[in-house]
């Protein structure tokens, strides 16, 4: 920004020199404008123009590799992993590992240089150890505050109950030392240990969290709870009915509908046959359902939706995105659709394609595209990446700009919060060695070859997590057997920094009334000693990169 606003005063410096009159001077950072100067002496007319460029540099900031969480060796290694940026360019990144008798959830925080703060190998958020004491598929989200509330499924009572905890800035817990019991029923509560986003901040310092409960059916239904800031359940003891139709309802995910309350989604065996449906329910900040009972259809055509994912429209309401086998279980396609904020969905009925291209489309994320839309990313023969804007028109390539050309697997994906999105993805090579990549808002893929790489280490690396770091970049946790057969994590953090690149188009040298047209079109260079010394200097500055 310095260096844009050092070169309008070099340029209206000269102008005065040149003209010892008053100028007229506009200047644009805009991308690809045109820059002028146009000086109004009556003598001589100087008009210098360029093209101002854009270019996204990423880097990976901590060491190469990664950077270890978790190494302590474990007969079963470490699970449920999940990761919030703290807000000061750091991290905070929750998991459970199995100790030999008991699994236990853990909570540790990188600050922006990539040291571990909270002790080796991370600090146990609950220390009710027990043999035989199954704590695990932990869940993370921010509490707004530089800390974060982590939810488990916990067996203390002899069935699986759902706890919380709130971590501070520091480190310390906030809450009960062994966690706030939030749903205790007799019958067992589920947090799915494939299914991410089963809590989400409530906009006060607390959360709100869903489950999979037994207690009425054993094909489950769908419950939620809100805690406060300071650990205390607001709604119905045990919580709030999301969903109990029947039939079997799982693959529940939440985000927030930015009013303190909640958007839940999930699918839904309802319908003779079960082939799957997506349905979806928000409730509000004291517990009431908002939309109908037991949910609005997002989907129910024929065949099963699966792999349903959800995030914020940033209007109150939410795109969902699924995999869809209307076509056939061997022709898999890509289907969204956007819910508002009174339950109304937006695009077409049972879901806009995303990508209907022949073979297997599976396992969609997305991120919101900062105007009621998504990015979306998914795997086929290669990795895609599509965006759908808020009145539900895809805007890139038909079925998808290629993220990668080679086999790939388990791409996630968040916002780069510039219009774009950054993807991270594993290459099906003989290491299932990580790479990441950027795309703009245009989908444009920023980075060359298989983009930027995150891990190259032996072993495998997989189940990843992609988080916002806030500042354009990312944060990118992974399970890896660097050390087989040890399951361990791993952390990194992606920068990303613009650079402004100006490229000369060319001086025009002008006689006459201020606004006469110019004589000669001269690139880089203007007749006379004086002009060429002028030139030379603008050339200088404008090639100069912010």
């Amino acid at each position: 920004m310095k260096k844009r606003f050092f070169l309008m005063y070099i340029m209206t410096f000269l102008s005065l020199v040149l003209t010892l009159s008053p100028i007229i001077c506009s200047i644009s950072t805009n991308r690809n404008t045109i820059w002028s100067l146009v000086p109004t002496s009556k003598k001589i007319g100087l008009e210098t123009t360029a093209n101002l460029f854009e270019e996204k540099v990423g880097k990976i900031a901590w060491q190469p590799n990664g950077t270890p969480v978790d190494t302590v060796p474990s007969p079963s290694g470490t699970g449920a992993h999940g990761a919030v940026a703290d807000g000061s360019g750091g991290v905070i990144v929750a998991w459970y590992r199995f100790n030999g008798t008991h699994y236990s959830p853990y909570i540790q925080k990188f600050n922006s240089t990539g040291h571990a703060l909270w002790g080796d190998n991370g600090t146990m958020i609950c220390n009710d150890v027990v043999a035989g004491h199954w704590m695990r598929n932990t869940r993370i989200c921010s509490d707004d505050a530089g800390g974060a509330i982590v939810m488990w499924q916990d067996n203390r009572s002899g069935n699986e109950d759902i706890y919380v905890q709130r971590i501070n800035s520091t480190g310390g817990r906030e809450w009960t030392p062994t966690g706030v019991a939030v749903c205790t029923d007799i019958a067992d509560q589920e947090i799915h240990p494939y299914a991410t986003n089963q809590l989400c901040p409530d906009g006060q310092g607390g959360a709100i969290l869903v489950w999979r409960d037994n207690r009425n059916d054993a094909n489950g239904d769908i419950y939620a709870q809100r805690v406060d800031v300071n650990g205390n359940p607001l709604w119905a003891g045990n919580g709030e009915i999301i969903c109990d139709a029947t039939g079997m309802s799982l693959y529940h995910k939440v985000v927030s509908d930015g009013q303190r309350g909640a958007i839940v989604v999930w699918r839904d065996d309802r319908d003779a046959g079960g082939d799957g449906d997506v349905f979806a329910q928000k409730i509000n900040s004291t517990g009431d359902i908002k939309w109908t009972n037991n949910g609005v259809v997002i989907c129910n055509t024929t065949d099963i939706q699966r792999a349903i994912q959800l995030c914020s429209d940033g209007a109150g309401g939410a795109v969902i995105v699924w995999t869809d086998e209307r076509t056939g279980v061997m022709n898999e396609s890509i289907y969204a659709q956007r819910v508002i904020f009174n339950g109304t969905t937006l695009w077409t009925t049972n879901g806009t394609v995303i990508c209907d291209r022949d073979g297997e489309n599976n396992d969609p994320f997305l991120c919101p595209d900062g105007t009621g839309g998504a990015i979306i990313t998914w795997r086929g023969i290669s990795g895609y990446t599509q965006r759908i804007n808020g009145f539900g028109q895809t805007m890139w390539t038909n079925n998808g700009v290629v993220v990668q050309s080679a086999s790939t697997a388990e791409l996630k994906i968040c916002t780069d919060e510039d219009g774009g999105a950054i993807i991270v993805y594993r290459i099906l090579d003989t290491d299932y060695n990580l790479y990441v990549q950027l795309i703009d808002s245009d989908g444009k893929k920023q980075w060359s070859g298989n983009g930027i790489s995150v891990c190259t280490e032996s072993g495998q690396q997989w189940d990843l997590v992609i988080v916002p770091d806030g500042d354009g970049g990312a944060f990118m946790l992974w399970e890896d057997t660097r050390v087989e057969p040890q399951e361990d994590l791993y952390v990194t953090h992606l920068t990303v920094e613009i650079q402004l690149h100006y490229e000369i188009i060319g001086i025009l040298a002008a006689g006459g009334a201020a606004g006469a047209a110019g004589t000669n079109w001269l690139p880089f260079a203007l007749a006379g000693g004086i002009g060429v010394a002028i030139a030379v200097i603008i050339a200088a500055v404008l090639k100069a990169k912010t």
